[in-house]
């Protein structure tokens, strides 16, 4: 059997930590493979205990270290969201695409320029499908110009910007608000949406469902480019 080409990027936004995924397919395997891209937020280098951490278990993690490349080394493009996402996206330092120096929050009007090159769309052009699910953090705008599928992501999922950015009734199970946890979280801006594609499918975004409904809507994608 063979999968049809296809470019995964799953963003999972959870509590203080962000994944972004992305996964390829292509006829033949062998000339275009999957491409799969995580991306974690607030993550530091010696968190997973394949680093050394004397604590923590993150025994997927360590099973992927410990089946292809191990870097001991790496450099971001910013410390923060949407310049570090700008740059991932783009390959160019972020200030060259004037997501420089802070963050978007939810009543910016501005995003990523659309004439910005994305890996979503330089694959596309080779014949891969391309899916975001997650946190985005490069704009919304009027109209939602700015959502991924104005980028070449021809499905996407998620929270448009950080969870913390928006007041949430319960951020931890079973019952800890976010605002208990982090001071951040602000409540002069409207609950945290969830888009599906540019259309709102939940608001308030519910944290305590949203990993396991963004990993379906992940499973989902890719099982559905299988040929």
């Amino acid at each position: 059997s063979s999968m049809e080409r296809t470019l995964f990027y799953l963003c999972v936004c959870c509590c203080f930590t962000a994944v972004l995924c992305g996964t390829g397919s292509s006829k033949p395997a062998e000339s275009k493979p999957n491409i799969v891209l995580l991306f974690a937020d607030d993550l530091g280098y010696g968190d997973p205990s394949c680093y050394g951490h004397p604590t923590s278990s993150t025994p997927n993690i360590d099973k992927m270290a410990s089946e292809g490349l191990f870097f001991t080394q790496f450099y971001t493009g910013a410390p923060v969201c949407s310049p570090s996402r700008a740059t991932l996206l783009t390959g160019r330092f972020h200030p060259r695409s004037g997501i420089y120096p802070g963050v978007f929050w939810p009543d910016d009007i501005g995003g990523l320029p659309h004439d910005e090159t994305t890996i979503a769309k330089s694959l596309k052009t080779v014949g891969y499908s391309t899916a975001i699910v997650g946190k985005w953090h490069l704009g919304v705008g009027e109209n939602n110009t700015y959502l991924p599928t104005n980028y070449g992501f021809d499905y996407y999922m998620g929270i448009p910007y950080s969870h913390d950015m928006c007041p949430c009734p319960v951020c931890f199970y079973p019952n800890v608000s976010c605002a208990a946890v982090n001071k951040m979280c602000a409540p002069e801006y409207c609950p945290c949406p969830i888009f599906e594609n540019d259309k709102i499918i939940q608001q308030p975004a519910d944290f305590l469902t949203m990993n396991d409904n963004y990993m379906n809507a992940a499973t989902s994608f890719i099982k559905s480019k299988a040929a």
